[in-house]
């Protein structure tokens, strides 16, 4: 039997089963809704975008100013970003760097503003941590951007970092672009 595929084996042992029962036994190929099934799980999760929204021309990234925490610097710093074109934000990615592991604080944005604008919901502060690079499911509807206004987070940190160490930070909005 070791001469044998586990290809050939499987014909051979289905060709003795069939003149046995004197049945057709079920192909190998999956049945439709199978075959369905099979894609569908294949495409990307709706929360995934794959293309630009509709009425968008196309998606491009919107940075802003980076800042560094520091020890005895204050702890609420601003990242300004201004855009060069129209477009509607619909996901924020914030990048931290920790200089060492000692740098513990918990990093917040406390606002979203477009122009004068906030874009939040409400005074509470939201954990840095939910726009990182691998989050899913972060879509934000944001105001509209566009030359000339201005677009800001206001970001803290709990606790200044120990002495020699820092944590900086980098944020970009994916926009949508409008024209």
């Amino acid at each position: 039997m070791d001469d044998y595929s586990d290809e050939e084996l499987d014909d051979i042992v289905g060709a003795i089963v069939r003149k046995r029962s004197g049945r057709r036994l079920p192909s190998r190929r999956p049945s439709r809704r199978v075959s369905q099934a099979i894609r569908r799980a294949q495409r990307p999760p709706s929360y995934m975008k794959t293309r630009p929204r509709a009425g968008a021309q196309a998606e491009f990234p919107l940075g802003f100013s980076t800042i560094q925490f520091v020890n005895g610097g204050p702890t609420t710093l601003v990242m300004t970003g201004t855009p060069q074109r129209r477009g509607k934000p619909n996901r924020l990615t914030l990048i931290e760097a920790r200089s060492a592991a000692t740098v513990v604080g918990l990093v917040t944005i406390q606002d979203i503003k477009v122009g004068t604008l906030s874009q939040m919901m409400s005074n509470d502060p939201l954990p840095a941590g939910m726009f990182s690079a691998d989050a899913v499911g972060t879509e934000l509807e944001i105001a509209e951007v566009g030359p000339g206004i201005e677009t800001t987070l206001i970001i803290t940190i709990s606790a200044a970092p120990p002495a020699g160490e820092t944590l900086d930070l980098a944020a970009s909005f994916i926009c949508d672009a409008l024209d």
